[in-house]
């Protein structure tokens, strides 16, 4: 390290165009500890979308250099062993290494990065996707004999709810960081709203995100009388199918696979209410990036969005069940129609909630761990 300054790496196993939140979070926070004088690097898999040159010439421009590496197509989301050995290479200077523990054997080749020529590296494991309660047999008792040992070993550890940092401190984990992602409240702002009530949802089209879930009460509300409302549903995934259906199937279903980032601000300003009826979440972004717009967030009630929303007063939490999630709709569409103040304080309220999560606090925050690990 000099002069305060460190040498960050990231390693994203998908590559920056993948979509989720974990992607969106580090080039957000390689490109602010950029601007704040580290030299940052971002380890990466051909694994994605194939958008990523504008990704990649963004970051470039901030001085992010991004290095992607050929990886397996089959059973596991590794690099290659080619590709490996490059990785090896590339952080042999570097002070710092964060990671997203969310794919199997990864954490077991940052483990052995360490312990090869690299044993002055400080590695911090990033929860932003570790479910391991989620899944089949095989992969819950990987992440029980494999994953949770040897994690352990890793210098510190960063999660982003309180229900994570009780299964690290359960497993006695140290060197717990608990602080949430962040959202850029200068370009998502309030915006003006659409004459026709507009239910959004932005998501990939996984079991994970519940998207036939909202499939169900897209179909229950449309068969009901209640239809002056639009649905407007973003993302890309293997269960994008369902929503071309629902297209096909009712003029009030609005289906956009990939926009730029400017006219997913536009939707979420426009939007009346944002769903997500997700089953199992570590953060949720997009639920700050709806508040950030000043339009209320519709949630699951489970970790992640119990972080972000405030039932009553910037959103709703229910049980992502077809009944609740209706009435939820219901609920904010006569606000919309018959209560326009107290339908705005939600609005109002969404928009100071997320106030408390720009992205400069946030960095700082990262900035401020990175320095504790670094130098302990």
């Amino acid at each position: 390290m000099d002069n305060g300054k460190m040498k960050i790496a990231f390693y994203s196993i998908p590559n920056l165009s993948y979509g989720a939140g974990f992607e969106k979070w580090v080039e957000q926070v390689a490109t602010m500890l950029s601007t704040r004088g580290h030299q940052i690097i971002i380890l990466t898999t051909k694994y994605g979308h194939n958008k990523n040159n504008i990704i990649q010439k963004n970051l470039y421009r901030h001085g992010v250099r991004v290095f992607e590496y050929e990886n397996y197509q089959r059973l596991f989301m590794i690099p290659t062993i080619s590709a490996i050995r490059q990785i090896a290479k590339m952080i042999e200077n570097i002070d710092v290494l964060y990671f997203n523990n969310a794919f199997p054997l990864n954490e077991v080749i940052v483990f052995l990065l360490k312990r090869g020529n690299n044993n002055n590296i400080k590695i911090i494991s990033g929860y932003h996707g570790l479910f391991p309660e989620i899944g089949n047999i095989m992969t819950r008792l990987y992440y029980r004999l494999v994953n949770r040992s040897l994690s352990k070993k890793f210098d510190a550890f960063h999660v982003l709810n309180p229900e994570d940092q009780n299964m690290l401190q359960s497993w006695r984990y140290r060197n717990i960081y608990n602080f949430p992602n962040g959202v850029d409240t200068v370009r998502y702002i309030p915006g003006q709203k659409k004459n026709i009530f507009t239910v959004m949802f932005a998501g990939r089209m996984v079991y994970q995100k519940g998207i036939d879930i909202l499939a169900k009460v897209i179909r229950k509300i449309n068969d009901s009388q209640e239809k002056n409302l639009n649905f407007h549903i973003f993302g890309a995934g293997p269960l994008a199918y369902i929503v071309k259906d629902l297209e096909k199937k009712f003029s009030n279903v609005i289906y956009s696979s990939y926009v730029d980032e400017e006219k997913l601000i536009e939707a979420f300003q426009s939007a009346h209410v944002f769903v997500s009826p997700s089953r199992f979440e570590t953060f949720l972004l997009t639920s700050l990036e709806a508040q950030s717009a000043g339009t209320p967030v519709i949630a699951s009630d489970i970790a992640g969005p119990r972080e972000t929303v405030i039932t009553g007063q910037t959103g709703l939490l229910v049980n992502a069940t077809q009944h609740e999630i209706i009435n939820a709709i219901l609920y904010f569409k006569d606000l919309w129609d018959n209560r326009k103040q107290e339908y705005s304080n939600y609005c109002q309220n969404a928009r100071r909630n997320a106030l408390r999560y720009d992205w400069k606090i946030t960095v700082d925050k990262f900035e401020q761990m990175l320095n504790s690990v670094v130098n302990k």
